[in-house]
């Protein structure tokens, strides 16, 4: 007896969800990792422009004095 078409087409849909889910967790993976990264990036530029302006305004402040 063949498998009615309904049966077929749902459980084609269900192997191709769980091939779908392990892409969709890589790329969530992918994508969480790229943005943890652009923050830490963004971090270590505001950070280093607070030293560079600390820097600046020491050096204009003894300059000055």
């Amino acid at each position: 007896m063949k498998p009615d078409k309904e049966y077929t087409l749902i459980l084609h849909l269900y192997k191709n969800l769980k091939h779908m889910k392990k892409h969709l967790i890589v790329l969530i993976l992918l994508f969480s990792g790229i943005r943890a990264v652009s923050q830490k990036i963004s971090q270590l530029i505001t950070q280093d422009t607070i030293t560079y302006v600390y820097k600046l305004d020491n050096a204009q402040s003894k300059y000055v004095l």
